[in-house]
């Protein structure tokens, strides 16, 4: 624009220059041209006959014109076309001398034209014209050469430039290019840039700082698949999906309790607990064998079965004279087959359990017809000297045949 003022100046100085010599533009400048007129003078009549005389007037400036009638000399200059004006060459709106103008004029269709910014030709304080007001091609409606940070896309050159507001942290780069992710600059919207395509270096290919579920797996990560769902093989932690990590691996495990427990619904194989698994499932079995033997104490409903273990005749105890320990038919079956009492139940016939037993009491024969609980006794040894002094399932005493049956229910 400060080249477009000094232009305007300079041809402001020019057309005054002109006035001042007094060379109006719009005004006939051409000298005057001295002619001759032809006038007649008056005619004298003598005596019949008569005769005439023609006299040669003369103009104000003294130039004569021939009687002849043939064109006088001029001092003027050569007439332009069709005006009629006087216009020497070279010459503010005269034809060009030999294809130069004056100083300030610009030659232009054969024609000397004051300096004008947009007219094809560059002159000075100009650094190019290509004759239009396109401000995206080369040359700007200031005259001057594009450049990036002008404030004006270069088509087909800049893909931006926002002038002075240009940033490598911008949107347009001081280069003229749009900030893009990956070009090494943070730019809007970013959070790093790196300028290069490793995911696993603390700054993702997106332009993010790396975590957990980017879905790029960083160092320390064991995976990252970069979704919320823990029900795949890689868990939301960027943990491997495993047993026991609490959650349900979709089509790999049929539960995951996150425990070590075998107890409950869950195994710590993730399989879900049932029974014959041969884990007792608490609240839930009664027990759980493993097999399909419904005759082992443990059916295959995982139900306990009472299964018989063997039987005792009271009388084959010990001798009472010897004063034994007095027993219950449930310790009784413990010392002759072996295990805890506490895992016994008897009954006094072979075809279930009856949680009754017989017994031989010191001195007194009642119960060896008369069974009691099966966890009935009397008295810690059996020789106690007085009559119901002592009862005793296992003892060579009163019972002649009375039989116990030992169960494990």
């Amino acid at each position: 624009m400060a080249s477009l003022v000094a232009r305007v100046g300079l041809l402001g100085g020019l057309l005054l220059a002109a006035c001042s010599s007094g060379e109006g533009l719009g005004s006939d400048t051409r000298p005057g041209v001295t002619t001759v007129p032809i006038t007649t003078s008056a005619t004298t009549t003598s005596g019949e006959t008569g005769s005439s005389t023609d006299a040669a007037s003369s103009s104000g400036d003294g130039t004569t014109e021939a009687l002849t009638g043939e064109e006088p000399e001029t001092s003027s200059t050569k007439l332009t076309e069709g005006t009629g004006d006087i216009c020497e060459p070279g010459a503010a709106f005269c034809m060009c001398d030999a294809g130069t103008c004056n100083n300030g004029l610009s030659c232009i269709g054969g024609l000397c034209k004051p300096y004008l910014c947009g007219n094809g030709v560059i002159e000075i304080l100009e650094t190019c014209d290509d004759g239009n007001d396109i401000d995206t091609d080369d040359c700007t409606p200031d005259c001057e050469l594009a450049t990036c940070g002008d404030g004006v896309v270069h088509a087909g050159v800049e893909a931006c430039d926002l002038g002075a507001a240009n940033s490598n942290t911008g949107a347009c780069k001081l280069d003229c290019v749009a900030q893009i992710c990956g070009d090494g600059f943070v730019g809007p919207g970013e959070a790093c840039d790196d300028g290069n395509i490793d995911d696993a270096d603390g700054c993702t290919t997106l332009c993010k700082l790396a975590s957990c579920g980017d879905g790029a797996e960083q160092v320390g990560e064991a995976c990252d698949d970069g979704n919320q769902d823990n029900g795949d093989a890689c868990l939301n932690s960027c943990v491997v999906a495993s047993c026991g990590d609490g959650q349900v691996q979709a089509g790999v495990e049929q539960c995951d309790d996150g425990n070590a427990s075998n107890a409950d619904a869950c195994q710590i194989t993730c399989i879900t607990s049932k029974c014959g698994d041969g884990q007792l499932h608490v609240g839930v079995e009664q027990c759980d064998d493993g097999n399909v033997n419904n005759a082992d104490g443990c059916d295959n409903s995982c139900k306990k079965v009472a299964q018989l273990i063997g039987s005792f005749n009271v009388h084959s105890g010990p001798t009472w004279g010897s004063n034994p320990p007095t027993y219950t038919c449930k310790e009784a079956c413990a010392l002759l087959y072996g295990g805890n009492f506490g895992d016994y139940a008897c009954s006094t016939h072979n075809g279930g359990i009856n949680g009754q037993a017989f017994l031989s009491g010191y001195a007194d024969g009642t119960y060896c017809n008369s069974p009691q609980d099966d966890d009935f006794k009397v008295n810690t040894f059996y020789n106690c000297g007085g009559f119901g002094c002592s009862y005793s399932a296992f003892v060579a005493d009163n019972c002649g045949n009375s039989i116990n049956y030992c169960w494990k229910p």
